[in-house]
């Protein structure tokens, strides 16, 4: 149990910074032209040979980091319903596919392809905010618990059989005593995280 609390700690922190595009060069993706390349139909069927593809859309435009280190580089981006920066990703396609994209504009990450995180991730990642508020959120929840499940098995606390020690006493034997300020701080840091990942994101 400790164990996937720890890898669900660990794979939601990562997809909170993936998902914020924080992982590259971050930048602005800004479309001349979008077109459907593959994936359902705009009324939600499937292409006419019967198979089932989830809808994707191909942007052609330029991509400009931040902080004008660099001029802008003419890309191409697939896009997915999960790479709309909004939740609902197949509405979003739709209405590319629709007015034709041009002057749309993504905050992205980009990454070299012919490295290993490059291949591996993609070229691109667009930013999603509400991604990243959701795998944050899910993040300092794993975290929370598996404090509370390595206390549990440090304290032996509680105990079958209605033998547990006081809860305030099993920490103080366990954790030690002065820990409360600690704790309190940390719990107030987390809560303060959470309210400005509310606002900031």
């Amino acid at each position: 149990m400790i164990a996937a609390f720890v890898v669900l700690a660990a794979w939601f922190s990562f997809q909170a910074v993936y998902s914020g595009g924080n992982i590259g060069t971050r930048g602005t993706f800004t479309a001349s032209s979008c077109e459907k390349t593959v994936g359902r139909t705009p009324g939600g069927g499937s292409r006419g040979n019967g198979s089932s593809h989830e809808l994707e859309v191909t942007c052609d435009g330029a991509f400009r980091p931040d902080g004008g280190a660099a001029g802008a580089t003419s890309v191409r981006m697939t896009l997915q319903p999960g790479d709309a920066p909004v939740t609902d990703g197949d509405a979003y396609l739709r209405k590319l596919m629709n007015t034709g994209g041009k002057g749309t504009e993504l905050h992205a990450a980009h990454l070299n392809p012919d490295t290993v995180p490059g291949n591996f991730l993609g070229e691109f990642n667009t930013s999603n905010p509400e991604k990243t508020e959701q795998s944050a959120l899910i993040a300092l929840g794993s975290l929370f618990f598996l404090a509370a499940g390595i206390f549990s098995l440090r304290a032996d606390w509680p105990r079958g059989g209605g033998g547990s020690l006081p809860l305030k006493v099993a920490w103080r034997e366990s954790v030690g005593p002065g820990t409360r300020g600690t704790v309190i701080t940390v719990a107030s840091a987390a809560v303060i995280g959470i309210i400005l990942a509310k606002i900031l994101i």
